[in-house]
Order: C-alpha cells, then sequence, then structure tokens
C-alpha cells in the first residue's frame, strides 16, 4: 500500500473546490481558483534527545535512506555546530552522525564565521544519487547581517534504519560555493531551497519588519567564484496572506517542484505553483496556503516527506540540553473523493484506528467495526456519487455498502455493510472539519458516523449518532493505490 501524491488533485475538482473554499479555507486567487491541499497534524512520531541536539535548524527527509531524516544544529561556535550533521529515522532514534571536514576550523583559519542555518535535498541524479545542501547563510554572528555566504554540497550518506552509531565520521569530500547579495546589501537568512533543476533559493529573515527577500542562484554553481544572487520576489510575513510571526525560519521545495512551504515561528505556508512559471513569479502572484504550524518551541525546521506529499518540522530549543524536541508529521488529506475507482482508508481521529468490516466478512449484516489499519480490502472504501454532495462508501472485498441498519434514525444505530441499494441509509456527506477531516453524515437520519463510547479498542462498534465535536467522528480519508 502506498500513499498517493495529492499536489496536483483538486484542480480536476475546481467546482466543488469553489463551493467549499470559504467553508474549509482553501485559498482563492483572484486571477483563478487556486486550490490548497488539506492536511491533518501535528502527530508528533518521535522525540530527538540527544544532548548534542541543541539548536536545530534544518531538517530534510531522505529521498534515497527509506525513513531517514537529515538535520543539523543552528551553526555557531562548537564542534556540534559548525558542519556536523545527524541522521535519524522517525522516532527520532540516532542512526550516524558525520562532520564535514575543516568547516568548524573556518573561523580559526580567517575565512569568517560560520552559521548554518538550513539543509535542502537536491534531484536525484543519473545514477540515483542525491546531494545535501547545507546553508552557512545566519547573520546572527555578523553585526549588521553579513553579504557572502557559503553553501556546502555534500552526496547524501548511504545509511540504514537499522544502524546505530554514535561516533562522528568525517567527510573530506565535498563541495563549496560561494554567493553574495546585490549591491553590499548585508542581511540575515535561514531558508535554503532547492528546486528540481539545483536552482538555490534564499529567503531572508527580518524579524523587525517581516519583509523577506527571495533570491535565486541559477546552477550551475561551481565555477569557484563569489556568485551574485537574484532578487526574485518579496514576501511580507506578519500580514495579509502571510499572518502571525514575522521570521522566516524555515523552507523546502517539493520532489517534483511543485509545491513550496515556508515556516515561520508562528504558522507555515505553501505555495503551489501553477505550469510555466518559475518560484519567483510563483512566490509574486500565487496566494499562499495556510497549513497546519504546531506552536511553542522556536520552529527553524521543515521538509516535504520523500515523496512530496506530508510533511514534517521540529524545533530549535534555544540551547537547552535538557529539551527533547518533538519530530512532528502533518498528513496530507485527499480532497472531497471524487467518482472513479480510487479506494481510501478511512481514519478515525481520536484512536488512529481504520474503518473495518470485520473478520473481512461478504454478508449482509457484518458489523463495521474500528481496527488497526493494515491496508487490506475490508478497510478500502471508494466513494460513488448519489447526487446533492452525497455518496455510497462501497467497501472493496465485498462490493457492499456502509449502511445504517433497519434505516434506524436513531442515535445508537448500527451501521453494517449491505448490499447496495437506493435507501437513503446508504448515502453519506462528507462535511469538511479543520485539519484535514471531516464528519460523516447519514442522509437519512442527519446522524454522524460516530465510534461506540469514544473507545480506543480495535473491535469497537460504529454506530450513528447526533453530530458533536468530538473526534470519535472526525474521519481522515488517506488515498491507497
Amino acid at each position: 500500500m502506498q500513499v498517493s501524491r495529492l499536489g496536483t488533485t483538486v484542480a480536476r475538482y475546481i467546482a466543488y473546490a469553489l463551493s467549499v473554499a470559504t467553508v474549509i479555507g482553501w485559498s482563492v486567487d483572484s486571477a483563478g481558483a487556486q486550490d490548497c491541499p488539506r492536511f491533518a497534524g501535528p502527530v508528533v512520531t518521535g522525540h530527538l534527545t540527544d544532548t548534542r541536539w541543541t539548536d536545530i535548524s534544518g531538517l530534510a527527509a531522505s529521498r534515497t535512506n527509506a525513513g531517514v531524516f537529515w538535520f543539523h544544529n543552528d551553526g555557531g561556535p562548537g564542534a556540534s555546530g559548525s558542519g556536523d550533521f545527524f541522521a535519524v529515522d522517525g522516532a527520532g532514534r540516532l542512526i550516524a552522525a558525520f562532520r564535514l571536514d575543516g568547516v568548524n576550523t573556518l573561523e580559526a583559519r580567517g575565512e569568517g564565521r560560520v552559521d548554518i542555518e538550513g539543509v535542502a535535498i537536491g534531484p536525484v541524479g543519473p545514477e540515483g544519487e542525491t546531494y545535501l545542501y547545507f546553508g552557512d547563510i545566519g547573520g546572527n554572528l555578523y553585526p549588521g547581517g553579513r553579504n557572502e555566504l557559503r553553501v556546502f554540497r555534500v552526496r547524501e550518506p548511504q545509511v540504514s534504519v537499522a544502524e546505530h552509531h554514535t561516533e562522528m565520521a568525517v567527510i573530506t569530500d565535498y563541495e563549496t560555493f560561494k554567493v553574495g547579495y546585490p549591491s553590499g546589501i548585508r542581511t540575515d537568512a535561514e531558508t535554503l531551497m532547492v528546486d528540481t533543476n539545483e536552482d538555490v533559493y534564499i529567503v531572508t529573515k527580518a524579524p523587525s519588519t517581516g519583509t523577506s527577500t527571495v533570491y535565486l542562484k541559477v546552477a550551475p554553481h561551481w565555477d569557484g567564484s563569489v556568485s551574485s544572487l537574484e532578487e526574485v520576489a518579496t514576501l511580507q510575513f506578519g500580514s495579509g496572506t502571510l499572518p502571525g510571526n514575522r521570521s522566516a525560519t524555515a523552507g523546502d521545495i517539493s520532489i517534483d517542484g511543485d509545491e513550496a512551504l515556508i515556516r515561520s515561528y508562528s504558522h507555515v505556508f505553501m505555495w503551489v505553483k501553477p505550469p510555466g512559471i518559475t518560484w519567483g513569479d510563483a512566490f509574486t502572484s500565487v496566494t499562499p496556503c495556510t497549513l497546519p504550524a504546531a506552536q511553542g518551541g522556536g520552529y527553524e525546521a521543515i521538509t516535504f516527506d520523500h515523496r512530496g506529499t506530508h510533511y514534517h518540522d521540529t524545533y530549535d530549543s534555544q540551547g537547552s540540553t535538557s529539551a527533547a524536541e518533538p519530530l512532528n508529521f502533518y498528513e496530507r488529506a485527499d480532497d472531497p473523493p471524487p467518482a472513479g475507482p480510487r479506494f481510501f482508508e478511512v481514519v478515525a481521529r481520536h484512536s488512529g484506528k481504520c474503518l473495518d468490516v470485520r473478520a473481512a466478512s461478504t454478508d449482509d449484516l457484518a458489523p463495521i467495526i474500528q481496527w488497526d489499519c493494515h491496508g487490506r480490502e475490508n478497510q478500502q472504501w471508494r466513494f460513488e456519487p448519489v447526487g446533492d454532495g452525497y455518496y455510497r462508501m462501497i467497501v472493496r472485498h465485498s462490493s457492499k455498502a456502509l449502511d445504517v441498519s433497519g434505516a434506524s434514525a436513531e442515535d445508537l444505530g448500527l451501521i453494517i455493510q449491505y448490499q447496495s441499494h437506493g435507501g437513503e441509509n446508504q448515502h453519506w456527506r462528507l462535511d469538511p472539519l479543520e485539519d484535514g477531516y471531516y464528519r460523516i453524515t447519514a442522509r437519512h437520519s442527519g446522524k454522524a458516523l460516530d465510534v461506540l463510547g469514544v473507545s480506543l479498542e480495535s473491535g469497537a462498534e460504529l454506530v450513528q449518532y447526533g453530530p458533536h465535536t468530538g473526534e470519535n467522528q472526525q474521519w481522515l480519508l488517506r488515498i491507497i493505490q
């Protein structure tokens, strides 16, 4: 089972998107419909507990090492802050530690202070190789900011989630390229992004004004000279379509290059780039989407997952050696399900368990329960439109429909599977809620699909019940293929 990428799916369902945009908070661009993917979360998948990890300021999901994340500390002086980076799994467990040889001695050699503030992964090369880009772009250690920046590029090490190496492996084979802001500008930056063609984008940080500039360095990068960055866009954080905190602290571009994330201390924003335009044009003309964002802590690290489907973030513990930074996961939820052959897991928010036909029965009247998600066909549901915004929910293994037993209109009416018919007790409406979840409502009774007693146990029965705000009535649609 694989979760499919949904970044461009909603464009095909624009009529529906426009009808519900104000309900679920999708952005609508005045120049045309700008659809925003919907995400759930945050869900904490683990914590970063090693005492060396005190100022995390960059995060990247590996595209070649399954389940691996790369990160580094905020790159001020000190052995763990200048040129050291780490591989962890989704639970935050250390896999391996690396050091870029000589980076932590650059200042002593008269080559300027090092302030590594961002990491990004470039495109997959012809031999399946990928490169990590570490941005020595911070200006905290330079009075008035800095003009000349460095980016270190290293081939992504091959590691495995089964490994656990605490010793520091030293890497001597890496490249450095230098860039400078135009016209002698001196400033600070923490956001480094690499596009699918290896173009590098740097977004400045301006906590006093919120006015961040997006700069571009066009690939290739390795001619040995100091290249001038090109200003391509201006973003105004703290107001308008970019509300909240004024500081841009992290960012990432998806593996297929059609979505970009930028994090501030309070918000996550996404730009969905239309075909045929540059990222400079997209940052200027496309209305950004506001996505779920964990609060608390100094969030300075964000990444798409390796498929570009979901995203993760973590924060800077501001130098504390006792903090355990959470590794947060934000799952992309599908748009209202279209007609067609696609199947979905239907996941209860309170328990994380899936809508399931008990024991994979193919009989009429078989109870519907919640169960640990396992991907088999008795947990796979297809949505057939029946008109007026309602759907018949068909389970894959038996081709039978989700049904309120006996067409009961009462609270606690049991949910079963039954052969498809025209009755309204098999018609269900999806009411969008926040963070990518839905309330699923029966047409005949107006009551909601509900896990009985808010149970967290596998095997708990599904009933209908009057709508309320409880998470046992909130459902995530997770597309499978």
